[in-house]
């Protein structure tokens, strides 16, 4: 028996069908009525674009631009707002991207290159927002201002998608200002951190030239740098939450250090871990200093091999070595984690050696004709063909006989027809031509009330509207003759007064019967506010 129920939609995701779908059927259900939402607004417009039929809003704080792209192929770009921390900023149609609402002639869209904190204003404790640099086919943009010089083609980041230095095959730049006189092609993007890059030059710290005490810095690891007279390290202050430079103990020698890798250094007499930054705990009780291999997270001297500064590993130290960053190996297996307890379990026919038996490529270990499957956690043994497959195509091996699908959709769904019309993180509500569909943990409710033919996505992510009415999702707002969202407000968020207050937003609709506003947090409201405006509109 199938089961009738009234829910209220409110996050949205794609899961895929189950073998066996699990049905119910809901009704739609109207908005709670309710007088005096209005001193509930904050004169705060959400940031993002409201579409409307003939045209689209870019609103963001106390500003409001009306826009008119290409009504007909203009959508959000989903992927990229997702990154920008679901951000409603970035958008595109035939022509061009639109960014925070300003429009660029693009016909390859827009790729982000790195996402960054707004630098913390004075007196402030936290960044205000997020900073972004991304390209199109020919320019590059910092937000909405572009980047003077810059090559799209080989601008990246330097190591993550956060960083704040970047380069292209010219030049270096920090938060997209280019630093003069820099050595892009000697600098090491591995060894470079948050707010310190150096080449063979100079040491750049928050995009400028550092020096100590007047001396130039070398960079020896990634953290552990030296002048004429000084060695010194990178470290956070615990007291002031500050990042510093630091100098190193006096029994360092300076003239003889040197970097090993991007961790570990050495002079003359000891042996450094650089990540570890009391006085007394640097040194590494390495004995043979002449035979020392040094790994990013790894050293040995061939007797012993040593974690860190001190963390001893029970391995073949003359057969050790590292496979990307997560494998260690020696000549007895291939290991999961520095405690070796995690052997992965090939079948060891012969002493692993890298490079005869042995590799490594793009997360996959491949031994002999066996791959190992991070993924699945599992080992395959496969054909030369089909590891050559592997490695070409560069999937796991259990993507060998995976059936690649076209698009997600209910089990139920006429596929010729079927789209989806929301998705979010968890659920999501589409359509075909006999019914509405909401997927939520694998299960499939049947939303009966819509005027099927007509529904469509409307207005903003969380709309939907069809010839007679406007909808959040499965709960009925207005009618949509004629309607209109005309703006998006903040309403309740979560700070320190009132944590328990449902989070709340604002919308402004307008329709043949007037002008409406709608709450949603803590359930759906409306309110009719009449047939003239009676809550400001801020441009």
């Amino acid at each position: 028996m199938i089961k009738v129920v009234y829910i209220i939609l409110f996050c949205i995701a794609i899961y895929p069908a189950v073998a066996q779908e699990d049905t119910d059927t809901a009704y739609i259900k109207p908005a709670q009525i309710r007088e005096g939402l209005k001193a509930e607004v904050q004169l705060i417009y959400n940031q993002g674009y409201l579409i409307n039929d003939n045209y689209v809003i870019y609103q963001e704080g106390k500003s409001r631009e009306i826009i008119h792209p290409d009504m007909k192929t203009f959508q959000l770009d989903d992927w990229n707002n997702y990154l920008m921390g679901d951000k409603n900023i970035i958008a595109k149609d035939k022509n061009g991207v639109y960014f925070e609402g300003k429009f660029f002639p693009s016909d390859s869209g827009c790729h982000l290159i790195a996402i960054m904190d707004k630098p913390i204003a004075q007196g402030e404790y936290f960044p205000s927002g997020k900073d972004c640099i991304w390209r199109t086919h020919h320019k590059v943009y910092f937000n909405t201002e572009e980047i003077p010089e810059a090559d799209p083609h080989t601008f990246k980041s330097m190591r993550y998608f956060n960083d704040l230095y970047h380069k292209d095959k010219n030049y270096l730049y920090y938060r997209g200002k280019r630093l003069e006189g820099a050595d892009v092609q000697s600098i090491r993007p591995s060894y470079s951190l948050s707010e310190v890059v150096a080449d063979k030059n100079n040491t750049y710290y928050k995009g400028k030239v550092f020096t100590y005490k007047e001396e130039s810095l070398t960079q020896l690891t990634s953290n552990i740098f030296k002048t004429p007279h000084y060695a010194l390290i990178f470290k956070n202050n615990k007291d002031t939450h500050e990042n510093e430079f630091v100098e190193f103990p006096a029994y360092v020698d300076i003239h003889s250090l040197k970097g090993l890798s991007e961790t570990y250094a050495m002079d003359k007499k000891n042996v450094y871990y650089a990540r570890t930054y009391k006085a007394d705990t640097l040194l590494v009780p390495i004995k043979n200093k002449r035979k020392i291999q040094a790994f990013n997270e790894y050293i040995t001297d061939g007797v012993d091999i040593f974690r860190g500064r001190n963390q001893k590993v029970n391995l073949d130290a003359k057969t050790f070595g590292i496979l990307g960053d997560d494998y260690l190996y020696d000549k007895k297996g291939v290991y999961k984690s520095y405690d070796v307890s995690e052997k992965i379990p090939f079948d060891y026919k012969a002493p692993v050696r890298l490079g005869k038996n042995l590799s490594y490529l793009n997360g996959n270990v491949f031994y002999n004709n066996q791959v190992y499957d991070n993924w699945e956690d599992k080992v395959y043994t496969l054909t030369q063909e089909q590891i050559e497959e592997v490695k070409r195509r560069n999937i796991y091996p259990h993507q060998l006989w995976k059936k690649t699908s076209k698009k997600s959709y209910p089990q139920s769904a006429d596929e010729a027809t079927f789209k989806w019309l929301y998705t979010g993180q968890y659920n999501s509500l589409g359509k075909d031509k006999n019914r509405a569909y909401f997927s939520a943990q694998q299960k499939i409710t049947f939303i009966e009330g819509y005027d099927i033919a007509s529904l469509k996505a409307a207005f903003d992510r969380f709309f939907l509207k069809d010839k007679d009415y406007v909808y959040y999702l499965s709960i009925r707002l207005i009618k949509s003759d004629k309607a209109e969202l005309l703006a998006s407000y903040q309403g309740h968020r979560h700070y320190c007064s009132h944590p328990s207050m449902p989070a709340s937003d604002f919308y402004l609709f307008k329709n043949a019967e007037g002008y409406w506003l709608v709450k949603i947090g803590g359930g759906v409201f409306v309110e009719f506010l009449g047939t003239e405006y009676n809550l400001p509109i801020i441009n």
